[in-house]
Order: C-alpha cells, then structure tokens, then sequence
C-alpha cells in the first residue's frame, strides 16, 4: 500500500490518472491503452471538478487554507498469492479501508480498479474530514466539519495501517500477503507527480517574474516622468508662494483694519446699551433691597405693637373669659361655621407670614410662639396622641360616644368613654387628658389673626356685661 497526501494544485493530476481522464498520458509509458478497457470502478460517486466546492458541500465552513490537504490517496496492489477474483478481493479492501479511517460514504472522491498498467491495482482517494461536537455555555451543542489530513494521518496511523488491513482481509478468508508498496514502480508514480507540481510551480513562477519585470520598467519610467514635474511643480510654487505671501500681508493688514472698526461700532452700538440695562437692574435691585427693609421693619413695628395690645388685655381677657363660659359652645360653633371662609384667608395668610418669615429671619416664629400660637403640627401630634389612647378602648365607642367626636366635642366624648370603665381603669384617665389637650389646643389661636379676633370679641362681650349691668 502507499498513501499520499495532495493539495489544490494535485488534485487535477491525480484524478486523471486514476480516472484515465482523455488526455492524459503516463511519462512512464507505462499504460497499455488496449486494456484500459478492462478498468473498473468500486464507487458510483462522481469526481468532482472543483475539490474546494465539494469541501464545502460536506459541511467545512471555515476558510481552506492554500497549502492545506484536500485529498488522500491510497494506492493497494492485488497480491500475486491471492486466489480470489480481483474484484471481491479490492471491494473489500475499500470496506477495510472506510472502517480504519472512518470514512464516509460521501467523503469518497473515487475507488477505481486498473489492470491495464502491469499489475492489478486499486487507487482509493477521499477528503480527510472530520466531525465533532463544539458545546456552548448553555449547554447545547454544535456539531462542526473540519479538514483534519494531521488526525488522520498520524506516524502511529500510518505505522498501523499495513497489520490492520492484513489482519482485516484474512479475517475475511483472503490468502494474499499486502505489501506496502510495488516497488520502484509506486516511487515512480509518487516522483512523477511531485515533477509536474515542481513545473507547474516554476512555469507559474516565471511568468510572475516577467510580469514583475514589465511592472517594474513601467514604473521607473513614470518615477523619471513624475520627477520632472515634480521639479516643475515646486518651480511654480515657489514663484506662486511669493506672490501670495505679499497678498497676504496686504490682507492682513485690510482685515486687522475692519476688525478695529467693527469693534469700535460693536462698543458704541452694543456695549452702551448693555451698561444701561446693568445700571437700571441695579437700580431696581436697590429699590428691592429697600423696599424688603420697609416691609420687614414695618412688619416688626406690627409684631411690636400686637405684642404690647396683648400684654395689656391680658388681665382683662382673663376677668372676661371666666364670665363667658357659659357662651363658650357657642363661640366654638360660631368659629366651625366660619372655617371654610376662613381657610382661604388662612391660606393666604400664612403664605404671607411664611414669605415674611423668611425675610425678617425667623421673628414671626418668635411672635407665633409668645402669642401662644398653635401650629398644624402640633395639632396634629395631639390628635396623634389621642388616636393611640383610643384605640384599646374601640369596644366602649358606641354610637351616641362616635356622635360627640363627630360633633367635635372632644372633651363629651372622653367623658362618655371613661363612665364605661371601671373607676381604677387608667386608660379613661389618659384618654382624658389627650382629649383635654387637644381640645385646649383647638381652643388656641392659629395665627396673629385669631389672637385679635378672639380679643376684639372678648372685649365686645365684656362692653355688653358691663352695659347689661349699667
């Protein structure tokens, strides 16, 4: 037997010898023509033209390099002891063949039988492919085609091939002794193969060499060319240079005199103007400045001035408020039927107190917090309290208890709940003070408003006391 690998450039030659393509002529001389006839084929597959496309075809995706292996070819000798018919002996070979190299069917190029060159003899040839498995990340996998002429053609492959293929076709009853090669003849073939390859590569070469050698004259001779002009070129640059170096001077000159004149038009035009703007934005932010100051002294003279009414009606106040107890629910209703009137104004108010706040630094806190003032969130956190003091007694809440607290009657409402419980039940008791406590903060005024509200009634009631007296 002998193997041999061949490229692109082998391909063409060894399909026509093996196929005694018309044409082709042995250098050997070895052929005998009138027996050509005799050939025979072991494989129904037709070579193909292009080896390169029919890679492709079998499912190699990647780029074929240009020195890579296309092709492998096996040349087998029928034994000379052997006495079975030629024919069953080489399709078996074939089958031995496949099996040790794991070939398939569609990588066969072709299996052909000569017998009119001396002895009996097979040229096997097959495209060394290759399929394995490539496994992704998420598990599933790919199966992939690869040219492999190295797996295939390993020392120990090769150095195994001989004993296997023995072993194989006695198994199989055959009495011929495989040799691995037919002497100088198969020396012959394989030198003569490697000769054509060699001048094919020295003709292709040659040409080369005479189309580089035509280029390289054609390019000295537009080097000369391109020099001369070259040399023009900078001649006329040179001169062209002068000449636009003094125009450019010329227009520098003209431009540095439109640019002082533009600027000067842009500061008479523009600039004045702007430092006009600038002068009256600082005018009215003075005039801001001024009137803020007007605002926040006035505002203090205002809280001055309240401070000292409410310091010198508060003996007074109190001598009236204990003689209006009696008309005190009724004042509350009063006050709940104005809330919605109320509320606007409030709103308003306290927008501008917060405005005034901000610009008097924090004195209408102070106000607030001397005139007694109560904030929302200190409301808040009262009823706060008093929700959590209500909640474990929901079963002592009924419907005439839920009606007070409907009708704002804080303090009814916690006297109601505390009746239901025992005399030593503590819950009663803290239930009353939060209610307490919140109902005095209902009671309290909520703006500087309310407090001369409530001091313009409270001495209304007491001109009227001291008239009903009279």
């Amino acid at each position: 037997m002998h193997v041999m690998k061949c490229g692109k450039s082998d391909y063409g030659k060894v399909k026509a010898e093996a196929l005694r393509e018309e044409g082709y002529h042995s250098k050997s001389g070895t052929i005998d023509r009138e027996l050509s006839h005799l050939n025979y084929s072991l494989t129904n597959n037709q070579a193909p033209e292009d080896i390169d496309e029919y890679i492709k075809s079998l499912g190699v995706k990647r780029k074929i390099r240009a020195d890579a292996v296309r092709l492998a070819t096996i040349i087998v000798d029928y034994p000379k002891d052997e006495v079975k018919p030629d024919k069953e002996y080489f399709e078996d070979v074939v089958e031995g063949l496949k099996k040790y190299f794991d070939i398939k069917d569609e990588s066969v190029i072709y299996a052909e039988v000569h017998k009119d060159e001396g002895h009996p003899h097979l040229h096997f040839a097959f495209v060394p492919v290759k399929e394995s498995v490539k496994l992704y990340k998420d598990g599933h996998g790919e199966t992939q085609v690869k040219l492999a002429a190295t797996e295939f053609f390993t020392l120990e492959k090769l150095r195994e091939l001989h004993p296997w293929m023995q072993r194989y076709m006695d198994d199989r009853g055959y009495r011929g002794t495989l040799h691995h090669n037919d002497g100088v003849k198969r020396d012959k073939i394989f030198l003569e193969h490697k000769l054509d390859q060699i001048e094919r590569e020295i003709s292709e070469k040659q040409a080369l060499k005479q189309e580089l050698s035509a280029d390289l004259e054609d390019t000295k001779g537009q080097i000369k060319e391109n020099e001369k002009k070259a040399v023009s070129i900078i001649a006329d640059a040179n001169d062209k240079f002068g000449s636009m170096m003094v125009q450019l001077d010329e227009y520098e000159s003209e431009q540095k005199k439109l640019i002082d004149e533009e600027v000067e038009t842009l500061i008479s035009t523009r600039l004045e103007p702007i430092k006009a703007e600038i002068s009256v934005l600082e005018q009215q932010r003075d005039d801001a400045r001024t009137e803020a100051d007007k605002i926040r002294s006035e505002a203090y003279t205002e809280a001055q001035k309240v401070k000292k009414e409410a310091l010198s009606f508060k003996t007074l106040a109190h001598t009236i408020l204990a003689n209006a107890k009696a008309e005190a629910e009724k004042i509350i209703q009063d006050a709940k039927d104005t809330i919605a009137d109320l509320k606007a104004q409030i709103e308003e108010l306290t927008g501008k107190r917060d405005k005034l706040q901000a610009e008097t630094s924090g004195i209408f806190e102070e106000i607030d917090r001397r005139l007694g003032i109560v904030s929302e969130k200190e409301l808040a956190d009262a009823w706060k309290e008093v929700e959590q003091c209500k909640a474990p007694l929901e079963e002592y809440i009924g419907p005439e208890e839920q009606k007070l607290l409907d009708q704002g009657d804080i303090s009814g409402f916690a006297e109601a709940v505390d009746k239901k419980l025992s005399i030593s039940d503590m819950r009663g008791w803290a239930l009353k003070g939060a209610c307490d406590k919140y109902q005095k903060l209902l009671d309290s005024p909520k703006s500087v408003e309310d407090v001369k509200l409530d001091i313009e009634k409270t001495l209304s009631r007491a001109n009227k006391h001291h008239h009903y007296h009279i």
